[in-house]
């Protein structure tokens, strides 16, 4: 799910897709030869070792009539991937299957309905318009060092996504990704060209090798490189062989032979929780000896990064797609097979990656008076400083520069680009500011606006390590084209979720709506402390049944009646209206747009719903005036993400007339919602990329005991 060199992931494991079929002569040993003698007589390339040799240790030529059990299984759910991809995993024969000497892992346009977990458990399922195989060697092989070879010919078109790749299978360091993951090969949208201000691209034809590492998602890190094959060869029109060598403290990629990529463990870091307490891996970790890593090979379609790039979405006409395997190889290094040391064909002009320095394990500061944090400069305590999140795009500029009034010297200057982000100011340590619980507790800044393009305001906020936050606390649109002071309650932070006593981030900013052309300064930011009591805000518990919606939203929910779309195009529209029935009167009226999202109910405070512990439903009404091509309706239930019930299919409910739909709390609490903690009671959607021209109404929205 890699772009570009060194990227954040927003998302979880990576996924792979397949390219068209071919009725070449399978490749044989000569061609390994050929591909490794290139190598050898490579003028930048050169053996570190003549005596040592890779020796073969595992491997599959697929010249049976069907798939190994005995070395591959099947990932089988309707997840999709932690990445928004639109594929069910199955092991139908009609998705994998071997033929000519080949595996075969096709992606076809089919709804198919599946579990939507990891390991394919629970009883939440999901409905996804595509199906696809991911075959993995999970306890059946697995390895530390080594060689690994796998000739293969990909796919092409929008929305496909092939990879090669491997995950640690018990790592001793963790969940994703801070055990770690190595991505041999992906690639994405192979031969689309992409039409860029009216400029034709060439076809897209790059492949990409990436390390995964870091600690636990959300706060995972990634790093790797692209590379073309030379002379206008595409991966989608031939096989081709992709390469790894994984020694101790160094990972190598190659494509047919040629060493473009090198990562070092100076790169890479591993941070996890020993204990409950975040905790330092050795230096190596997590691609360490510790650690044993099995292969999957996978087609995965559209998804957070091929849905996101290049003419972005799924062209469902390329499909079906499909993923040829000729062979795979995995070898052990002759001259230590404890290090896979000494086997190595390094191209000198290789420059390693610099990768990304481990962060310092954030200690406690507590703070009990008023604290500067930006006149003139970032004051030292927030360390990290001036720092800007926009999905990795580079589209916020945000420097510190000389104000025109020259009383006011240096202030911050946000420039927003295309892409939806915010500008925000961080340390790596934990502040505890429960001090600033004082009633009369304010952030305080000086704000200009400069130019406001068609935004409709400005959101502030603070966070204490994501999840965590305060939520955007709109100000409205404030401060055009002059100077302003700008005074938040700290009480008013509290309220939307910041723990005073996790505090990372004491400002964030942005724009709210759209915020393209948007410019801004902001100076003499500080937290001020209040002289009144400390105020311990109380439990908002449910003790009894509760409605959500019923001629308007109940007041209990006070963010109201609301919509996320993926884009932030505002193409999702939410009113209140009159139903023309005179049983339901006033409901709620949605209608979904060209991108996906859900609209939703929810709360700026958690609810302790616990009294359903011991049942009770969520019931609704629902009509949908516009099924468009949406297959069935998604509904779920929050707990101040990612704590979240997951989606929870109801099939093609209120087909053109007022239906009643009923789910017990069980299955909101089975897809992980924890009820002591619910922000979001009721959300609603169609199926995901399947949302254009869906209108629909419910009322009646409720849990009862």
């Amino acid at each position: 799910m890699k772009k570009y060199i060194i990227v954040n992931l927003l998302a979880l494991a990576m996924i792979g897709c397949g390219g068209g079929g071919s009725s070449k002569p399978k490749s044989s040993a000569a061609a390994s030869s050929v591909a490794a003698s290139s190598v050898a007589t490579s003028a930048s390339a050169a053996s570190s070792s003549a005596e040592a040799t890779w020796d073969l240790v595992w491997s599959d030529d697929f010249t049976g009539t069907s798939i190994d059990a005995t070395k591959w299984g099947f990932e089988k759910n309707c997840w999709g991937g932690g990445n928004n991809e639109q594929q069910c995993y199955t092991d139908q024969a009609t998705n994998a299957f071997v033929a000519n000497g080949y595996l075969n892992i096709v992606a076809n346009r089919e709804d198919f309905t599946g579990l939507d977990s990891p390991e394919g458990t629970g009883t939440a399922t999901k409905t996804l318009p595509y199906t696809s195989a991911r075959l993995r060697t999970k306890n059946l092989a697995e390895w530390t060092f080594g060689k690994f070879e796998i000739r293969a010919k990909l796919p092409q078109g929008q929305g496909t996504w092939p990879a090669i790749w491997m995950l640690p299978t018990d790592s001793p360091y963790g969940g994703w990704a801070g055990g770690g993951e190595i991505d041999i090969m992906e690639a994405v949208n192979l031969k689309t060209q992409t039409s860029v201000e009216g400029v034709l691209s060439e076809p897209e034809a790059r492949v990409y090798g990436t390390l995964h590492f870091g600690r636990a998602w959300p706060d995972n890190k990634s790093a790797g490189e692209d590379y073309i094959i030379p002379n206008s060869l595409n991966p989608a029109d031939d096989f081709h062989t992709y390469s790894l060598e994984w020694e101790a403290g160094e990972i190598r990629w190659y494509v047919d032979g040629v060493h473009y990529s090198t990562q070092r463990e100076t790169g890479w870091y591993s941070q996890y929780l020993k204990d409950g307490v975040l905790t330092d891996a050795p230096v190596g970790a997590p691609f360490d000896s510790k650690s044993k890593f099995h292969l999957l090979l996978n087609l995965a379609v559209g998804g957070a990064w091929a849905g996101a790039v290049n003419n972005k979405g799924i062209d469902a006409t390329v499909f079906p797609q499909t993923m040829q395997v000729d062979y795979v190889k995995i070898y052990s290094c002759s001259a230590s097979a404890l290090t896979g040391k000494g086997c190595a064909s390094v191209n000198p002009d290789v420059v390693p990656l610099v990768g990304i320095k481990k962060p310092k394990i954030a200690t406690t500061v507590v703070l009990n008076q008023t604290f500067d944090i930006f006149t003139d400069a970032v004051a030292p305590a927030w360390d990290i400083g001036l720092f800007t999140y926009d999905n990795n795009s580079g589209a916020i500029k945000a420097t510190i520069i000389d104000a025109t009034e020259t009383a006011r010297g240096k202030v911050i200057n946000v420039k927003y680009g295309a892409t939806a982000g915010l500008a925000y100011i961080q340390t790596t340590d934990i502040v505890n500011a429960s001090e600033f619980a004082r009633v009369g507790s304010t952030l305080q800044f000086d704000l200009k606006v400069i130019s406001y393009g068609t935004a409709t305001g400005i959101n502030v906020k603070a966070d204490c390590g994501y999840p965590c936050t305060s939520g955007d606390l709109d100000q409205g649109k404030i401060a055009d084209g002059v100077w302003q002071a700008v005074s938040i309650p700290i009480a008013n932070l509290v309220s939307g979720g910041l723990d005073l006593t996790k505090l990372n981030t004491p400002i964030g900013i942005s724009p709210k709506g759209t915020q393209d052309g948007v410019e801004l300064q902001i100076d003499n930011v500080r937290w001020v402390l209040g002289t009144g009591e400390i105020v311990v805000p109380p439990v908002d518990a449910i003790t009894g049944s509760f409605d959500i919606f019923t001629e308007a939203v109940d007041p209990r929910w006070d963010n109201g009646f609301i919509t996320y779309d993926v884009n932030n195009s505002g193409a999702i529209a939410t009113s209140i209206v009159e139903s023309g029935d005179e049983a339901h009167g006033k409901v709620a009226n949605i209608k979904f747009s060209a991108t996906s999202g859900l609209a939703y109910f929810q709360s700026s405070k958690t609810k302790d719903a616990s009294v359903f512990s011991s049942g009770g439903s969520l019931e609704f009404d629902v009509k949908v005036l516009s099924y468009g091509s949406a297959p069935g309706l998604v509904i779920k239930a929050d707990c101040v993400f990612p704590c979240t019930s997951g989606d929870v299919s109801i099939g093609k409910k209120g087909d053109g007339v007022w239906e009643k739909v009923t789910v017990p709390i069980a299955t909101l609490v089975a897809g992980g919602l924890k009820l002591n903690a619910v922000n979001t009671p009721f959300a609603i959607f169609p199926t995901w990329d399947k949302q254009a021209g869906v209108e629909l109404q419910v009322d009646n929205v409720r849990w009862v005991k």
